[in-house]
């Protein structure tokens, strides 16, 4: 059953908030980036298999759709960051409203309004200001690599939603347990300590299977669109957190791009409050 609109916009800001938080704790980390993430995907398979009880998993074609895309999108992202600057594959990859508002009109028939389009375009322009310091044109094959994640991000957030009323939850599951098995075989060539455990379980429990729980609420509610538009959020608040830890602090014209990526999202959520009624 949908949850109340502001409800399942609270989930996703919050699950959003969180998510932010990987960055940092990858830097943390001194594993190889392909372990880690199998790791991580594991523990956060395991998560969501316990919050939502003994799911039944069947194989339809929606679910085998959007477990490939979440495990492509964690693995291309991975991959790209080795091939292009961290800010050209963030940004890149976050070209995934666009790609949500074509597919999601030609396979949900959900059309954005006229506001998303513009907030889209804002929050595009903020994501450009936030950047452009690290942008390069350097890399060509792993910004092309770091497009195609922003694909598979568009297409595992449309499968979601056409599996609102069943199979989220099993998708997000399968999803993580194909990227478990991409990585895996880099796990044991990793040192484990007390230290890389807690960053591994916080990555895994906290960071990502906590708030694919609450993915799987908001999008019963939320169309494709307003769902990834709420995510960009995420790469303005990850280096965020690297800065009040890490004191890697973001020029002003980065912070000014960060809080017009900021205002566009608040914009389009307020107004579509006001819009239900």
């Amino acid at each position: 059953m949908p949850i109340p609109h502001r409800r399942a916009v609270l989930f996703l800001i919050f699950a959003t908030l969180i998510w932010s938080t990987s960055g940092l704790f990858i830097k943390l980390s001194t594993w190889h980036p392909l372990g880690l993430n199998a790791a991580r995907s594991l523990l956060a398979a395991i998560v969501v298999w316990l919050g939502v009880g003994r799911p039944k998993i069947v194989l339809t074609r929606q679910l085998i759709i959007g477990a490939s895309a979440f495990a492509l999108t964690t693995i291309t992202f991975t991959v790209a960051n080795r091939l292009t600057t961290a800010a050209n594959a963030i940004f890149l990859q976050y070209t995934a409203p666009v790609w949500v508002a074509i597919f999601g009109i030609w396979l949900l028939k959900e059309f954005p309004s006229r506001r998303e389009w513009v907030m889209m375009a804002l929050i595009f322009l903020g994501m450009g200001l936030f950047f452009q310091a690290d942008l390069s044109s350097s890399g060509f094959l792993g910004n092309l690599i770091s497009v195609l994640s922003g694909i598979c991000l568009a297409m595992m957030l449309i499968s979601l939603r056409a599996q609102r009323e069943s199979g989220a939850a099993e998708t997000l599951i399968v999803g993580n347990l194909i990227a478990f098995l991409v990585g895996f075989i880099w796990i044991p060539n990793n040192e484990v300590t007390l230290r890389e455990g807690g960053i591994i379980f916080y990555l895994g429990v906290i960071q990502l299977g906590l708030p694919f729980l609450l993915l799987t609420q908001a999008i019963k509610t939320l169309t494709a669109v307003e769902t990834v538009m709420i995510q960009s959020l995420e790469p303005i608040l990850n280096p965020i957190w690297v800065a009040i830890i890490i004191s890697e602090f973001p020029t002003p014209i980065a912070i000014v791009g960060g809080l017009l990526v900021l205002t566009a999202v608040l914009l389009n959520v307020f107004q579509s409050e006001v819009a239900r009624e």
